[in-house]
């Protein structure tokens, strides 16, 4: 995006409700809460040479919304280290290399030929 064309979100079209709820227009966009934040002095000093006035508070939710994530793929991973999504016993038919090709041979039999197998006989056939 070019820096030199004014920001699509300006002042005159934005309203806040009682209940903190920003609009644009007629469309609501987020649901704000103020919180109070404490950084260690250099983290604090480094971010605010670094990351322009206006933008810090965009700068701080990306970071926390990026940790977030990184900590809800981490308890996944666990919840499936403790409870696996496949179990052998849940799958009797599946347990060798061949039921499995056997498996998908099925599955891809149903869906019918592939697209291009389709198309060579009608260009072949007129």
């Amino acid at each position: 995006m070019n820096d030199d064309r004014p920001h699509p979100l300006t002042r005159n079209r934005l309203r806040w409700r009682k209940d903190r709820s920003l609009f644009v227009g007629q469309l609501l966009a987020v649901v704000l809460q103020r919180i109070n934040v404490t950084f260690p002095t250099s983290l604090l000093e480094e971010m605010r040479r670094y990351v322009p006035r206006r933008e810090r508070n965009r700068f701080v939710v990306q970071a926390a919304e990026k940790g977030l994530g990184r900590i809800k793929r981490r308890k996944i991973l666990e919840d499936l280290r403790n409870r696996p999504a496949w179990m052998d016993e849940d799958h009797p038919d599946l347990r060798t290399v061949e039921d499995v090709d056997r498996y998908v041979r099925s599955l891809r039999s149903a869906w019918g030929g592939r697209l291009w197998e389709a198309t060579e006989g009608r260009e072949q056939g007129g």
